[in-house]
């Protein structure tokens, strides 16, 4: 007759389970990772090569349409279409940046979020000041493209829909951890709306970039309130050596 096992016996089987279970989380979210950067990839080179050149191609006919045939056609209306085509576009382009994984080596994270900033497309009232100590010490592949997908994520949706006249993006390394936040001067919002939204996904940025700094190993925060803008920060352990993505 076979003895009924132990309790210490038990936790230890369980345990082991335990383990086997979040060794095959990691890889099915590391397979994920893999796939989504795929994706990605994909979109951006669709995007580019095929609907970015189909544009470009229309941008030309209207132009030789100016050309050939003012006197047939309204060349003010000629001029606006050209123009919206030129800005679909530029958009166009931006999206399929965007898509492409960052490169980290030759400046750093905080080169990436500088030169980003840098280039971000912005209204003539709108200013996007970048600070960082410069001294970010080595990141874990993972977190480095975290940090830098929630400032796009964040820092985009704050200069569309804030109303924000002044943005600010730190990136701050202190003996243990890494923060980077986005603070605005902007109309702000009700956070406990934000959160109901997002899981119910009809705030797919929110619960992106939440998301994004839980699979690194990091923490997220929101502080917003009406008429006194918004801050979203996410801070990551500057130790993490997780996989790449």
């Amino acid at each position: 007759m076979t003895a009924a096992p132990t309790f210490p016996h038990l936790l230890k089987l369980m345990d082991h389970k335990l383990v086997l279970a979040n060794s095959r989380v990691a890889e099915l979210t590391e397979q994920l990772r893999g796939t989504v950067a795929e994706q990605r990839r994909y979109i951006a080179g669709e995007l580019h090569d095929d609907v970015q050149q189909i544009l470009i191609g229309l941008r030309m006919s209207m132009e030789a349409i100016r050309r050939n045939h003012a006197a047939e056609f309204p060349t003010d209306s000629v001029d606006d279409w050209i123009h919206l085509v030129a800005t679909a576009i530029d958009h166009l382009h931006e999206l399929a940046v965007a898509l492409r994984k960052p490169t980290f080596d030759s400046q750093g994270l905080p080169g990436a979020m500088r030169s980003y900033v840098d280039n971000l497309r912005l209204a003539d009232d709108q200013k996007v000041r970048f600070e960082t100590d410069a001294k970010v010490a080595a990141l874990a592949p993972n977190v480095a493209l975290a940090c830098f997908r929630i400032v796009q994520e964040g820092l985009s949706n704050a200069v569309q829909h804030s109303g924000a006249k002044n943005l600010k993006v730190r990136l701050k390394s202190g003996t243990d951890r890494l923060t980077v936040s986005i603070r605005d001067d902007g109309v702000g919002f009700n956070v406990r709306d934000a959160h109901v939204r997002a899981a119910d996904a009809g705030s797919i940025g929110l619960r992106s970039m939440r998301e994004r700094a839980t699979i690194a190993g990091g923490r997220f925060e929101l502080k917003s309130s009406i008429g006194h803008g918004t801050r979203i920060s996410a801070s990551f352990p500057i130790e993490t050596r997780s996989r790449s993505p």
